[in-house]
């Protein structure tokens, strides 16, 4: 093979190289002209047939870089028609003699396609690809996937925007925070979620049948749940990634996963709206087959703690708790209800386990199942009592929480969420007897680290219409924490959005001048100003024209002439003079170093006297950087010549 044989190759004066020649020679002194005409005699084609057209170009007044480009264009079209052919050896010759020239706009499609036939490019070339953003960025992803096998920071960096538009989503009614009822009628089947996320379906295709792009990806899916432990749909894309590799069927190491099994059931279990018998067998197996300490119970953990999962468990307990009064059965007979409760015990240890690197199975939790369930049932036993005639009405009869329910609900996470979605169960059953009583239960350090529990009240806020049922939840519980939350905050944008037209002007003033911000970083007014900004364009005449300049001050946007004037209202203390909501009394001051942080026991660092926000808000500051430019030049005939296996032109003959 005479191309993988011959001399290394002379660079040719083009480019940064040619121009760097004539800086060179020119600032050494002599005849300017005559230095610029022997580079031209230098640079300029040797061809015979070339030279006879070129006169005659000079007649009809065509410009000589014109003709050049013409024929480097010619030339690159031939050799890249060419490249397809050639062997291994002849590909890395020829890399060779064109890589030199990569920057160089007009043949840096050679070179790219040289890489792409290669299986294994050198690691010299893949550092200078990784290096600069506008090589990096027009390499085929053939070739990006070997940068990102060889440098994991870049892959890395390519997974950031796309984890960070699935797990920060900008939906204020995203189908992941609902704690649904009727999940049936509105959620989409997890494989047709999968395929219409276009983020997920990129990073499928960015791993492709690579397991090591797939081991690069997890880890680091898992690194940034570590960091950032209230992220929850990090635990969702966990799953998704093996599941949308599973559903394309493209990548045949997904079986090889030793969660696959684990996360295959979970999936079908979400798929059906809950967890039978059979599907309690195939989990069982699996546990039985895994050893305790392997990595893989973190894996699956996380699986589990995904809102998805997460949902389905407390509807499937909810559900044989129904089942289990109207049979009359013992709760600890009833393997549905046990293993359930189990599952979720064992998810909210996810973080936990991987931080510490200690994988166990979790414990049985036996006072939920001997005090928490037996107490909630007595609750749910009432709930279809007969109404009674009062002096007020036909209302239900007066409802208490027992003390030992309650204060069970306040100290355990399963019973707090269990708690959480029975009340979402009575308000879409328009039964608001316990409500409020339910409500109080939650406390800060419980409510801001429970979105789908702060979306789904405010859904089901938005369908009730009811403003009885809006002083429960908004007046006097949700607005005592919404300076606490960007998530909260966003919320109650979005309901007021939504229900504009059903509430006073008055109302509606007094709720945008409570949680109007008057104080905010940058960074989280950014965050704010969308959602403010669709708030705006909703409610339209409905504004108050008092606040109008307010609102403009907060979105940073000019005030018109006609509003500068107008005297702005005071945020009130509460919405109805009746209600004790326990807000503050001016507007939410916030801070981008105040956010919930995680501390040891658990527990989130959060005060109502300074505002603060989840972790979750923090990871959308990263970008990738872009951009070098290019200069024109080539080395066409050498290169053509290459390719048919003859000696390249010398340096002096060559263009």
């Amino acid at each position: 093979d005479r191309m993988a044989n011959q001399q290394p190759h002379k660079e040719f004066l083009v480019g940064t190289t040619g121009g760097e020649y004539l800086i060179e020679h020119l600032s050494k002194g002599g005849a300017p002209l005559k230095i610029v005409e022997d580079f031209r005699k230098r640079v300029s084609l040797r061809q015979q047939e070339v030279n006879k057209c070129i006169p005659l170009m000079d007649l009809h007044q065509v410009p000589r870089h014109e003709i050049y480009l013409n024929i480097t264009s010619t030339l690159r079209d031939r050799l890249l028609a060419k490249i397809p052919s050639l062997s291994e050896g002849q590909l890395q010759s020829l890399l060779e003699q064109s890589y030199p020239y990569i920057k160089t706009e007009e043949v840096r499609a050679i070179p790219l396609a040289i890489l792409s036939k290669l299986e294994r490019i050198p690691l010299r070339f893949l550092k200078t690809l990784s290096a600069d953003p506008q090589l990096y960025e027009e390499c085929p992803l053939t070739v990006k996937k070997q940068i990102w096998v060889a440098d994991t920071a870049t892959f890395q960096q390519h997974l950031l925007p796309l984890i960070s538009a699935i797990v920060w989503p900008q939906d204020l009614n995203h189908p992941a925070f609902e704690m649904l009822i009727d999940v049936g009628a509105v959620t989409a089947a997890p494989m047709k979620r999968r395929q219409e996320l276009v983020e997920l379906q990129e990073i499928a295709t960015s791993i492709g049948a690579d397991v090591q792009l797939y081991n690069q990806t997890i880890h680091y899916i898992r690194s940034l749940y570590v960091d950032q432990p209230n992220a929850d749909l990090l635990c969702a894309l966990r799953a998704d990634v093996l599941m949308a590799l599973h559903d394309n069927g493209s990548s045949p190491f997904t079986d090889q996963d030793p969660s696959h099994a684990a996360i295959w059931t979970l999936d079908a279990c979400i798929r059906d709206h809950q967890l039978d018998n059979r599907r309690i067998q195939e989990l069982k197996g699996w546990f039985d087959n895994t050893s305790e300490g392997h990595f893989v119970l973190g894996d699956v953990a996380m699986a589990i703690s995904s809102p998805y999962t997460h949902h389905m468990l407390i509807r499937t307990i909810y559900q044989s708790l129904i089942r289990i009064m109207q049979k009359d059965l013992q709760i600890k007979e009833d393997q549905i209800l046990w293993f359930a409760t189990h599952l979720i015990s064992f998810g909210l240890n996810a973080h936990k386990m991987i931080n510490q690197q200690k994988f166990t199975f979790g414990k049985s939790e036996n006072k939920i199942l001997d005090v928490f369930y037996p107490q909630l049932m007595k609750v749910m036993a009432q709930d279809n009592l007969p109404k009674v005639p009062t002096e007020e009405g036909v209302v239900p009869p007066p409802r208490s929480i027992d003390l030992q329910l309650e204060q069970i609900a306040r100290q355990h996470p399963i019973a707090r969420k269990v708690m959480m979605h029975y009340v979402l169960n009575r308000i879409h059953n328009k039964d608001y007897s316990l409500v409020e009583q339910t409500l109080a239960l939650f406390d800060d350090r419980g409510i801001l680290r429970e979105n789908s529990f702060i979306q789904s009240l405010i859904s089901q806020l938005i369908l009730s219409k009811s403003s009885n049922l809006r002083g429960m939840i908004l007046d006097r519980f949700l607005m005592k924490f919404h300076g606490n939350s960007i998530f909260l905050h966003r919320q109650i944008l979005r309901y007021l959005g939504e229900s504009h037209m059903i509430l006073s002007m008055k109302d509606l003033t007094n709720y945008i001048l409570q949680i109007l911000p008057t104080e905010v970083d940058a960074a989280l007014k950014e965050k704010l100003t969308k959602s403010w900004e669709v708030l705006f364009d909703r409610l339209g005449s409905r504004i108050n024209p008092s606040i109008i300049p307010q609102l403009y001050q907060f979105l940073g946007k000019p005030v018109p002439m006609e509003f500068s004037y107008s005297p702005a209202p005071q945020a009130p203390s509460s919405v109805h003079s009746n209600s004790d909501s326990g807000s503050s009394s001016h507007s939410p001051r916030y801070h981008e170093t105040s956010r919930v942080r995680s501390r040891k026991d658990g527990r989130s660092d959060a005060s109502s006297a300074s505002p603060t926000f989840r972790d979750a808000d923090a990871m959308s500051e990263f970008e990738i950087g872009a951009g070098y430019g290019s200069f024109i030049g080539g080395s066409m005939a050498s290169l053509l010549k290459a390719a048919n296996n003859e000696q390249p032109l010398p340096e002096d003959q060559a263009s």
